[in-house]
C-alpha cells in the first residue's frame, strides 16, 4: 500500500515525533468510507449555539439551555454518523459474501459515488455557510433564494455526471482498475451507477442546508428512516435479485434521505 516509507524514515533527519505524527495521519486517512461525515469544527460551536464570544465552556456549563442544545446537536450528529457507517459497512459485508469478484465490483462502482459526493460536498459546504447566515439574519427571502440557487447548480451537476458516467463510465473504470474480469462484471451493475446523481443529489444538498440551520434532529430523522428503508428493501430483494437488490436498496436509501428532508424543509426557520 505504500503506507510506511521505511527508507525515507531511516535516512530522514526529522524528529521521530514528527514522523510518527505523519504516519498516524496516513493511517487515519485509510479509514475512509464514502459516507458523508459532517464537518462541524470546534471553532463553529459558538456560532452554532449562539454563544457570545469570550464565553468559555465553563461559563456555558452555567447556562443549562445552551448546554442542553450543545449536547443535543452532538448526539444527533453521532447517531446520524452511526447510521451512515452501518449502511456502508453492511454494503461492503454483503458484497464480500458474494465472492471476491463481486466485492471488487462493488468497491470499483462505489468510487463513482464517492467522486460524485466530492463535488456535491462543495455545494453542501456552501449551503452550510450561506443558509446559516441567512437564518441568522432572519432573512427568509435570502434563504429561499439561496436554496433555489443551490438546487439549480446541483441539477446542473446531476446532468453533467449522468452524461459523463453514461458516455465514459467504462473508460473511467479502466483508470481505476486493470482487472479485466472485474471491469467486465461491473458492466452488469453499471446502470445503478448512472442513476446515482439523480437519486442522491437532494440528500447532499439538503444536508448542507440543514447543517447550516443546525437542524440536526431532522437530519437524524431522515437518515434513520432511510436506513430502515435500506434494510427493508435489502431483506426483501437480495434473495431474488442478488447484488442488484443490494444496489436498489442503496439507491432507495439515498433517495429517501433527500425526499424526507424535502418534506421537512419547513422546519428550517422554526424557532430553535
Amino acid at each position: 500500500m505504500g503506507i510506511f516509507h521505511n527508507k525515507s524514515v531511516e535516512h530522514s533527519n526529522q524528529p521521530v515525533s514528527r514522523i510518527r505524527s505523519r504516519t498516524e495521519s496516513k493511517r487515519c486517512g485509510l479509514w475512509h468510507t464514502q459516507c458523508t461525515v459532517d464537518r462541524i469544527h470546534c471553532r463553529d460551536f459558538n456560532r452554532i449555539l449562539k454563544i457570545p464570544s469570550g464565553i468559555s465552556i465553563f461559563k456555558l456549563a452555567r447556562q443549562p439551555t445552551e448546554l442542553k442544545r450543545f449536547f443535543s446537536v452532538n448526539i444527533d450528529i453521532l447517531f446520524r454518523t452511526l447510521c451512515l457507517i452501518v449502511v456502508t459497512v453492511w454494503f461492503t459485508r454483503v458484497g464480500s459474501t458474494q465472492g471476491t469478484v463481486i466485492l471488487a465490483v462493488n468497491t470499483l462502482l462505489m468510487q463513482f459515488f464517492i467522486l460524485f459526493s466530492y463535488f456535491m460536498d462543495g455545494f453542501a459546504f456552501a449551503g452550510e455557510s450561506l443558509c446559516g447566515n441567512s437564518i441568522g439574519k432572519q432573512d427568509i427571502y435570502e434563504l429561499n433564494s439561496t436554496i433555489k440557487a443551490l438546487f439549480r447548480w446541483s441539477a446542473i451537476m446531476v446532468i453533467i455526471f449522468t452524461v459523463l458516467y453514461a458516455v465514459a463510465g467504462e473508460w473511467i473504470m479502466t483508470l481505476l482498475s486493470d482487472d479485466k474480469d472485474v471491469i467486465s462484471s461491473s458492466k452488469e451493475f453499471f446502470a445503478w451507477v448512472i442513476a446515482i446523481p439523480a437519486v442522491g443529489f437532494a440528500a447532499f444538498t439538503w444536508d448542507g442546508i440543514f447543517i447550516g440551520a443546525t437542524r440536526t434532529r431532522e437530519m437524524l430523522i431522515s437518515i434513520a428512516i432511510a436506513t430502515l428503508v435500506y434494510f427493508a428493501l435489502y431483506s426483501t430483494l437480495f434473495g431474488t435479485l442478488g447484488n442488484h437488490g443490494l444496489w436498489v436498496a442503496f439507491l432507495a436509501y439515498l433517495l429517501s434521505r433527500g425526499l424526507i428532508l424535502t418534506f421537512l424543509r419547513h422546519r428550517l426557520v422554526k424557532a430553535k
